[in-house]
């Protein structure tokens, strides 16, 4: 007996059989796909660390970190794209249609229910109950297998590998040296910019002193920020910028003790006027107690007090001259009006000559915290310029350690293709021969006459012990022997210093005991009676060992006497201990 389905029931189970056809087959994409979604992420990786190889570029730990982004990138894109692409119901049926074989049922009777195609009741029940049947029967694991692509995965195993035999790379050390370096750099580079600032907005330097400093800072700094520049450089120019703000410092710092040895000077000055309970204050606190109580005790002082009083503020006045030439002015105004008797006047000129101390003072004390700030931006500008030598030390000596273990490994290389020649056993071959020979002539001469032998014992000497003729015979043997002729640059063998061009040596003979000589330059210059003509090329070139002391030497001088900066001192003196030739 025929089941009674109303239509709404038939379009709601059609609709579920196409979403869940729907998911199998996102399934089935996702792991078909799956592969070749993680293919442009080993790609990258692969090409990241060819570049790497030929060029400094980055560092294995950072092409594994780039491959893995783009590994999940690719996962996730594809996965998107799978199950987030929207589909219609009526496209998706149609397509099942095709992959399962049903003739057009399910979307034909998808569009009967949603009335684009119109036709009686009978035939439309019919229809959409002949659609869910073959639709419920269909067989969706035959039809929409889950399968994965063998040589997808293959070839991504193959990348893997690829990747995996790319990814140590030779040069990584050298890539590391240059990110110390490159970052020291950079670190230097925001501590002159944050140097730069506070300079800017410091109130407590002139306007010219202001400039000075900011366009040293902007040169330095803008030299920090090139590209490919040099640790010598960057050391360079932030030893600038030291030099320049030490410079600064001690500047504020002359004027700040001149300024404090007037006070001082002035202070003296009025000593005697300076209340007794006082003498615990500072020169400029001294002061200001002196005028102030000058200024008190005016109306009650004699004549003869008030012309001492003009005499010491004078004096005072001449002593703050230098320093502050209206405070001078003032009192030097004021002990005038004393010695004239107007006192009024003499109170007003000691009051604003006290104005014009206190603003000097207040100066002074600006200009000692300038200075430190000064010298503390300097120290920071140390730190960072030995940062940065730090950094280019350490690639050199990894640098030469690594071309020394190349050198000893070719050496070792060429030793042994030397052992394996023919002619080398030959010469093997004709030494072992030479000894056999020394060893008949010993059993021969041990054969002589018994009286020789005596005798040549005698002539060895009483003292002698067996133990020291043989050691003696052996020395004798090894002095006769020829030096190794097979000298190598790694101090295993001996070989003469190669002449090097010293023309400060003009004159004297060559390594071969030889005068140099000059040839004239034309044909037609006056000949002088001299050997200049035996020496055509003009060489004057001389051992090495005998110009190195000289070098070394104005290396020391300019060292000692401080023309070289104190952050290339060691490097330069590191330089030439690693030239100086072996006694």
């Amino acid at each position: 007996m025929a089941v009674h389905v109303s239509p709404q029931d038939n379009q709601i189970i059609l609709t579920s059989l196409v979403r869940q056809w729907d998911r199998r087959l996102r399934v089935q994409q996702s792991i078909y796909w799956l592969p070749r979604a993680l293919m442009p992420g080993l790609a990258l990786g692969i090409i990241l660390a060819l570049i790497s190889r030929v060029r400094l570029f980055l560092m294995p730990e950072q092409i594994l970190m780039v491959t893995a982004l783009a590994l999940v990138a690719g996962l996730v894109s594809g996965g998107l794209i799978i199950w987030f692409w929207r589909r219609p119901m009526l496209t998706s049926a149609r397509r099942f249609d095709v992959l399962l074989e049903l003739d057009e049922r399910i979307s034909t009777a998808l569009e009967l229910l949603e009335g684009r195609i119109h036709a009686n009741d009978e035939l439309t029940a019919l229809q959409v109950d002949d659609a869910r049947l073959r639709a419920s029967a269909a067989r969706v694991n035959d039809r929409l297998p889950i399968r994965t692509a063998r040589r997808d995965w293959l070839v991504l195993a193959l990348l893997a590998v690829v990747l995996a035999l790319l990814l140590p790379n030779p040069q990584a050390d050298l890539i590391a040296r240059n990110a110390a370096q490159t970052a020291a750099i950079d670190e230097a580079a925001e501590e002159l910019r944050q140097i730069t600032e506070d300079v800017a907005a410091d109130f407590r330097l002139s306007e010219a002193e202001r400039e000075q400093l900011l366009e040293v800072l902007e040169t330095n700094t803008q030299t920090l920020q090139q590209q490919n520049i040099t640790p010598e450089e960057a050391f360079a120019a932030i030893s600038e910028v030291q030099s320049a703000l030490r410079e600064q410092a001690e500047r504020l710092n002359q004027r700040a003790n001149s300024s404090q040895s007037a006070f001082d000077a002035a202070s003296e000055q009025l000593r005697d006027i300076t209340p007794a309970d006082q003498s615990g204050q500072t020169s400029q606190e001294a002061i200001r107690s002196a005028l102030e109580n000058l200024a008190q005790a005016m109306p009650s002082q004699s004549q003869e007090q008030r012309q001492q009083a003009a005499q010491q503020i004078s004096q005072a006045a001449q002593e703050m001259q230098n320093t502050n030439p209206e405070a001078a002015e003032s009192m030097q105004q004021a002990a005038e009006s004393l010695q004239n008797g107007d006192q009024q006047s003499a109170q007003q000129q000691l009051e604003q000559a006290q104005e014009s101390l206190d603003e000097q003072a207040l100066q002074q004390a600006q200009q000692q915290q300038a200075a430190q700030q000064m010298n503390q931006q300097a120290q920071n500008a140390q730190q960072a310029a030995q940062q940065v030598s730090q950094a280019a030390q350490q690639g050199q000596q990894s640098q030469q350690g690594q071309q020394s273990q190349e050198s000893q490994q070719g050496q070792q290389g060429q030793q042994g293709e030397q052992s394996n020649q023919p002619g080398q056993q030959g010469q093997q071959g004709q030494q072992g021969q030479s000894s056999q020979q020394q060893g008949q002539t010993g059993q021969q001469q041990g054969e002589q006459p018994a009286d020789s032998a005596a005798s040549g014992a005698s002539s060895s000497g009483a003292g002698d012990s067996p133990s020291d003729q043989s050691q003696t015979s052996q020395q004798g043997q090894q002095s006769d022997q020829p030096p190794d002729q097979n000298n190598d640059p790694d101090g295993q063998g001996e070989r003469d210093y190669e002449s090097i061009f010293a023309p400060q040596r003009v004159g004297e003979t060559d390594q071969r005991g030889e005068d140099i000589f000059l040839e004239p330059e034309g044909e037609n210059a006056p000949i002088i009676e001299d050997n200049f003509t035996e020496n055509p090329l003009g060489s004057a070139a001389v051992p090495y060992n005998q110009v190195y002391s000289s070098y070394q030497n104005a290396a020391n001088q300019a060292l000692d006497s401080g023309y070289v900066p104190l952050g290339l001192k060691d490097i330069v003196r590191d330089y030439f201990t690693s030239l100086e030739p072996d006694s």
